[in-house]
């Protein structure tokens, strides 16, 4: 893999990193995403990515809008036997509720090793690389790609260029490893669900394919997600569910972050081009009566919107740890995007960049950890859902928000002792 390279963290960073590189000023339709043969840090970087961490004993639930969904999900928690149960298991009680099959499958993935990372990004690219120029970060990390067919439809064998690699049209094959870290993922997410049975979403463990383009016919490349929420009316992703290789040591971890990093960077761009955020229609009503209903519609739109248009999660474990991903970026940005790089191309608005926040990691093996986040994730589903909770015997009325509960730990508390002495990053 090479050196350890660690990825822009602010604009200023993404700055030197692409003076550096020589992609000043260079968009993706020009730049080294075509014909290079893997995805780079360089290709990387005309992504216009950054990455911040955010530990687990900081998350601030103000800084994503979910400090007044904080208070329902822990209003919610503490009418639910099972997550009662679920903490008690911690303790050696053994775990009975929604929970039971989570906490068997979390114990299992804790045990689980790995010797190679599963490709979940493949190129294809049908253009011949107008540079032969490359540089010591192009060794990092190496995913698939490949040439792109004229015809996508096409999928004769007789017609197969022997100089293609067959991966792109063959299933994603995943590693031995991940079948049990992602039960044990959305086992969890689905239990955290069912404190409100009513609600309109639901967690899928079905492997998700994103295929988008950045030129017509020439360069493609598809992502793979291992499961993901969605309206139970609708295929729509609402969050995004990944599994990560799990780390055999801390320093092999440490190397292997800028690659994962770069593969969930991938996974949202992806997103981003082929689930588009809903337009904002403009409506210009003449009657006074066309322009109250019009209004009422904006207002009805405006609550259905409660999550910003510029803001998607990625939930993502790594053998017995947690990470929440929030992905946050402007109208710039995917205007950047949908002009193959030639809009936005020298700006430095902080909304012409994808900012993705990693908030982590949550210790599976660790009561604290696994409270607070179920808290988070449980105020996500609800904000998603627009729910408020009603306590019940409380004649209809709404329950008042609940204090946060779970917002003070200390790192100890968090990891347990062993992880609050070796936290890598």
């Amino acid at each position: 893999m090479g050196d350890t390279l660690d990825l822009p963290s602010s604009i200023s960073e993404w700055q030197l990193a692409t003076e550096s590189e020589d992609l000043v000023g260079v968009g993706i339709e020009d730049g080294p995403l075509v014909g290079a043969g893997y995805l780079s840090y360089r290709r990387f970087l005309t992504l216009r990515v950054i990455w911040k961490n955010i530990s687990a004993v900081s998350f601030d639930p103000k800084m994503f809008d979910l400090d007044q969904w904080m208070g329902h999900a822990t209003d919610v928690l503490k009418d639910y036997q099972s997550w009662h149960d679920y903490n008690e298991s911690f303790n050696g009680n053994p775990d009975e509720g929604n929970f039971a099959l989570a906490r068997v499958f979390q114990a299992q993935a804790s045990q689980v090793q790995s010797n190679n990372i599963g490709d979940k990004v493949v190129f294809r690219n049908n253009a011949t690389s107008s540079s032969g120029t490359s540089s010591l970060s192009d060794d990092i990390p190496r995913h698939e790609l490949e040439e792109w067919p004229q015809n996508e439809y096409e999928d004769s064998s007789s017609d197969i260029d022997p100089n293609i690699n067959e991966d792109w049209n063959m299933e994603y094959l995943e590693p031995d490893w991940e079948p049990t870290i992602k039960t044990a993922l959305v086992l969890f997410l689905t239990a955290i669900t069912m404190s409100v049975p009513d609600l309109g979403v639901e967690w899928v463990m079905c492997r998700k394919t994103l295929t988008t383009k950045f030129i017509p016919d020439i360069v493609k490349y598809k992502v793979h997600v291992d499961a993901f929420l969605k309206g139970k009316n609708d295929d729509v992703a609402r969050v995004l569910v990944d599994v990560r290789e799990p780390r055999r040591s801390e320093p092999t971890r440490i190397e292997m972050t800028s690659e994962i990093r770069i593969q969930e960077s991938a996974q949202m761009v992806a997103w981003l081009m082929t689930s588009p955020d809903r337009p904002q229609r403009q409506v210009y009503p003449t009657s006074l009566y066309a322009q109250l209903v019009s209004l009422i519609r904006w207002l009805h739109l405006s609550l259905y919107l409660l999550i910003p248009a510029n803001r998607r999660i990625i939930i993502s474990q790594d053998k017995d740890e947690i990470f929440l991903i929030f992905a946050e970026y402007g109208k710039p940005y995917t205007r950047y995007l949908d002009s193959i790089g030639e809009a936005n191309t020298h700006s430095i608005d902080p909304k012409s960049f994808l900012t993705m926040y990693e908030v982590g990691p949550f210790n599976t093996n660790h009561q604290p950890a696994m409270s607070k986040l179920g808290a988070i994730i449980l105020a996500l589903v609800l904000r998603d859902a627009r729910y408020i909770y009603k306590r019940p015997n409380m004649d209809g009325g709404t329950c008042p928000r609940g204090k946060i509960v779970f917002g003070d730990l200390t790192p100890a508390e968090m990891y347990g002792p062993f992880q609050a002495d070796n936290i890598w990053f």
